[in-house]
């Protein structure tokens, strides 16, 4: 993939942003920007927000202004300003979504980072009137019930490390994503929610059990009794999108051992022809295989590393861990492989963990260097507490994704299509296993029920979703000209998501791309404005960009259709659609 780092200058210039010296009002329709006469004063932020700070824009297209809420009654007061002065608004908790939906060029940001509070249940039971909040509420501990659902009631700002710290002394787990600083009820958990463990237990949107939302209309409880249409529509469509969850409430599961078995094998001759074959042979093979590792209940990712090797790192949990059974698991297919031409003899390495947290503490929950020195980039960029309220991915990488099945896994066109997408993929079992989640109950596309494994692949839209086109994409974790998108994202879903958007925002003040009704809004000369009316969408469709786009997004769009193609940051009409195999 083309290296191609755009400054900021560029950016504004590709989006089409007003000037600072031009002064006009917003058209009808659209969003006042900081530039427009009547876009709020200084002082008309502070009267009706106290606490909010204006940012500082030199150097990053952001947010104007930004406030990290303690309540829910904060967050309905920044909904209300920015609803009754017409500016966009944005909602970020931990900040990991590498789309940097997250995030906006203008208006108010809303921080949800200091929600914290954790309340572990032994059981719950949905009410009319929801639990009572847990805001600012130390953890308790508790003695788990065999064949009892455990749960835990925790505030939006909640992340992964803190929440597994938090249950570890009640000998309980969460389901959570793989990076411990990622917030739990936040994107994550609205949009799927993939995790070490999730094959066994089930997806993010899996675990819920109710929800404190704020809406454009107000604060509501959503659960299976009231709002259960919300309810429904926040476990899938996406965070961001129809209001702000503050407070969630989600299942936990029993501690137990769990080992974790790494494997990896390499190719003897890689860079020719011949080697090259041999390689993807044994890829082929290996790949064949997870459908059956999946249904024994392992999980975890297999990936290829520069076109010469193989590694895998497998979760074996409760009465399946164990170097014993982890290496009976995977015996026949390293015993396999160690017979296929031009591959080295194989390596394996258990790691036993007592517990969840300390497998999750070793194995994902340290921070890397790469999050480090982002940190430290954004301090520079916005000064002191900027790394809590700012995207932390920022855009750093244009990722791709498709879900797959078995027979996809055993199709010789796979292979075909790897051996085009260059020399680094993931495939992660990770997708929950025949009979865990009920596909009725949450909005997530429908395809995450038949998937074996979630592909992930780095830069443009690969050629591997010709291979499994009936099967969607996993919005975290996707590209922004993902063909077909509300196909790819919802499958059968979208339509009635799109009816429940259009019921609790009707003037669409909550605003993502890729998101529901994502195409009622375009980006006009650096604001957004509402369409008059919805564009018929075609097979080839791509969401429409955003007016935040990342160096990382920029760069795809550029190699996609060349930099002499783009009007104004954006393909001519007619370009910007799918890709054809």
């Amino acid at each position: 993939m083309l290296c191609f780092v755009v400054s900021v200058l560029t950016i504004q210039v590709l989006l089409g942003a007003a000037s600072p010296l031009e002064s006009s009002k917003a058209p009808k329709g659209c969003l006042r920007l900081s530039t427009d006469e009547d876009f709020p004063s200084a002082e008309a932020w502070k009267s009706a927000l106290p606490t909010v700070i204006k940012n500082n824009n030199t150097v990053n297209v952001g947010p104007d202004y930004r406030i990290q809420v303690k309540s829910a009654s904060d967050v309905e007061k920044a909904i209300k300003f920015a609803k009754d002065s017409n500016v966009r608004l944005s909602i970020i908790t931990s900040g990991h979504d590498a789309l940097a939906r997250s995030t906006a060029a203008s208006g108010l940001l809303i921080d949800l980072s200091l929600l914290k509070g954790i309340k572990v249940h032994e059981s719950f039971t949905p009410t009319t009137q929801g639990e009572a909040s847990v805001l600012g509420q130390k953890a308790n501990v508790i003695v788990p019930k065999d064949g009892i659902q455990a749960a835990v009631t925790f505030g939006a700002g909640t992340t992964a490390d803190t929440l597994y710290n938090a249950l570890h002394p009640s000998k309980l787990f969460p389901m959570t994503a793989g990076h411990g600083e990622v917030s739990v009820a936040g994107g994550w958990g609205q949009f799927g929610g993939h995790g070490a463990f999730t094959h066994l237990f089930g997806l993010g949107v899996d675990q819920w059990l109710e929800a404190k939302v704020v809406t454009a209309e107000g604060l509501k409880i959503a659960n299976k009794l009231v709002n259960p249409d919300l309810f429904w529509a926040i476990r899938g469509g996406g965070g961001g999108t129809f209001g702000v969850v503050v407070e969630a409430t989600m299942k936990v599961y029993p501690d137990a051992p769990i080992t974790g078995f790494n494997w990896w094998i390499n190719a003897t001759a890689p860079t020719t022809p011949e080697g090259k074959k041999q390689f993807e042979a044994a890829t082929a093979y290996v790949l064949s295989q997870l459908p059956e590792l999946h249904n024994k209940g392992i999980g975890g990712p297999t990936y290829a590393v520069a076109g010469h090797a193989l590694r895998g790192f497998t979760m074996h949990y409760g009465n399946e861990s164990g170097t014993v059974k982890a290496n009976a698991a995977w015996k026949p297919v390293l015993d396999k492989l160690e017979t296929l031409p031009g591959m080295t003899k194989f390596q394996t390495r258990p790691y036993n963990f007592k517990n969840f947290k300390e497998f999750y503490d070793t194995t994902f929950g340290m921070e890397d260097e790469m999050m480090k020195k982002v940190k430290r980039d954004l301090f520079k960029r916005h000064g002191p507490g900027a790394a809590g309220s700012m995207p932390k991915n920022y855009g750093l990488a244009a990722m791709d994704t498709h879900l797959l099945g078995a027979d996809h896994l055993k199709s010789p066109k796979l292979m075909e299509q790897l051996s085009k997408q260059g020399n680094s993929w993931i495939m992660i079992m990770a997708a929950p296993r025949p009979g865990v989640g009920d596909i009725e109950e949450t909005s997530v596309n429908p395809s995450w029920r038949k998937a074996v494994v979630h592909y992930v692949g780095m830069g443009l839209p690969s050629t591997v979703r010709t291979v499994a086109p009936e099967m969607g994409a996993y919005g975290n974790e996707a590209t922004n000209i993902e063909p077909n998108w509300q196909e790819a994202f919802w499958g059968s879903n979208y339509k009635k998501l799109v009816d429940i958007k259009t019921k609790y925002d009707p003037d669409h003040l909550f605003w993502v791309s890729p998101g529901v009704k994502a195409d009622y809004m375009s980006v006009q000369n650096g604001r957004l404005c509402k369409v008059s009316s919805p564009p018929a969408v075609k097979a080839t469709d791509t969401a429409p960009i955003t007016d935040n786009v990342t160096p990382a997004q920029v760069s795809v769009l550029i190699e996609r259709f060349g930099k002499n193609e783009l009007i104004g940051g954006f393909p001519a009409p007619g370009k910007y659609v799918g890709l054809q195999s």
